[in-house]
């Protein structure tokens, strides 16, 4: 008897470890889009979750970067206008399990943060 219960303590341990190492290890789909409400993005560049992204971008356009939520992190970006003004900042954060659809707005003065939606 004591031998059936330490096999089956044993087993839900393992399943107890295996769930919380798969819930651990499990990354979402993310979103983040940069809208940009001021004159040509000369260059901008996006850091997150030991992720880079480059991008360009004209007056009045918008573009998505998706990337996978692998970390707790936040939104480093820095922006260089078409006019020269260049503008940085640390934007929002980003749980590690969690699926995020946000946005940055930049307009010719600042930048603002928006949550759109955490799944």
């Amino acid at each position: 008897m004591k031998k059936n219960l330490l096999i089956f303590l044993g087993a839900l341990l393992l399943i107890v470890l295996g769930i919380s190492v798969f819930q651990y290890t499990r990354a979402y789909n993310s979103e983040l889009t940069i809208e940009n409400k001021s004159n040509a993005i000369a260059f901008a560049e996006i850091a997150v979750c030991k992720e880079r992204f480059n991008l360009t971008m004209g007056p009045s356009k918008s573009k998505t970067i998706k990337f996978k939520a692998t970390c707790d992190s936040d939104y480093l970006i820095s922006v260089r206008l078409a006019t020269g003004k260049e503008m940085a900042g640390k934007f929002g954060y980003v749980t590690h399990g969690m699926a995020f659809n946000d946005r940055i707005i930049v307009d010719s003065n600042s930048m603002k943060f928006e949550r759109n939606a955490v799944n």
